[in-house]
């Protein structure tokens, strides 16, 4: 029996958020009362990653003095990102929501990346934001986005995936830009070089963005100093991941919550992009002799 779907007026405006990401080589859990931070974790992953969900998740409420009975709303991150990590991260989640009767929110990596924007800006005003996160092979996921008044992402686009210069070229004719994500700050020279061929300056910052309730003295850059970076027009700025990516995701929930987005956890689907490479292999017939294989899809191949 499936959890009945909410109506657009929340009965409950301060719900307890449980948030689960597992998109990335890091899971990452948070909880949030409403929009505000109540404790979270990051832990590295590993091949028992499905198996540890819940203790992991067991922890956490326990060090926050809580239990699973108080959750009142559940929210994942659905990717893109790795394909086996999303699915752990879905199947949890679902699970976690469907045993407790309660309702499940979806949120896209590439917007809770683009949230990790908002804190270089005090007022987070036309703020154009590139979120970018790895993919297969040394492509990249990307999306533009703009960050309105209170810090929330609107996008200005589709996902996609291809190489960080196609990336990186879909966005070339912008100023006020901000790219967010591990990608970015691993291709410095090429932002650089995409930089200059426009006709910019090229002192673009690299930090990673501060967890939750960090301070500004825990937060570093990467030239090791402190201080926020701030929005210079004739430049692009360079921001790291969010380390706890399921902070960002349980902000977000909370504000598709009220916009009455809540589902039934079995309605909530997952964010790929682009096919795995097991149903590409599948579509092509180049595996699996009886499985099913079937002449390639021109639009599944790309």
């Amino acid at each position: 029996m499936s959890t009945p779907v909410p109506d657009n007026t929340p009965p409950d405006q301060t719900p307890l958020i449980l948030a689960l990401d597992t998109s990335s080589s890091y899971t990452s859990m948070a909880l949030a009362r409403q929009d505000q931070f109540v404790a979270g974790l990051a832990v590295q992953s590993s091949a028992a990653r499905s198996e540890r969900v819940w203790a992991q998740a067991d922890l956490l409420l326990r060090e926050a003095g809580l239990s699973i009975a108080d959750i009142d709303l559940y929210a994942v991150c659905t990717g893109p990102g790795g394909f086996t990590g999303i699915r752990v991260g879905m199947a949890s989640a679902k699970g976690f929501a469907s045993a407790a009767r309660r309702p499940l929110i979806g949120v896209s990596a590439l917007e809770a990346t683009a949230m990790g924007a908002a804190v270089t800006s005090p007022s987070h005003s036309e703020l154009l934001v590139c979120a970018l996160i790895k993919a297969y092979r040394g492509d990249v996921y990307s999306q533009l986005f703009r960050i309105d008044s209170n810090g929330f992402p609107t996008k200005l686009n589709e996902p996609t995936i291809s190489t960080m210069a196609s990336a990186l070229e879909r966005v070339s004719g912008l100023e006020n830009l901000i790219l967010v994500g591990d990608p970015a700050r691993e291709s410095f020279d090429l932002i650089r070089d995409s930089i200059r061929a426009r006709g910019g300056r090229t002192g673009a910052v690299d930090r990673s963005a501060p967890d939750p309730g960090e301070t500004d003295d825990e937060a570093t850059t990467g030239s090791g100093s402190s201080a926020k970076p701030q929005v210079n027009p004739s430049n692009w700025l360079i921001v790291g991941s969010p380390r706890l990516l399921a902070a960002n995701v349980a902000r977000l929930a909370y504000k598709k919550y009220l916009d009455g987005q809540a589902q039934a956890p079995g309605e909530v689907r997952a964010c790929y992009v682009r096919a795995s490479e097991a149903e590409i292999k599948l579509s092509l017939g180049l595996v699996g002799p009886g499985l099913g294989g079937r002449p390639a899809d021109p639009e599944v191949a790309k």
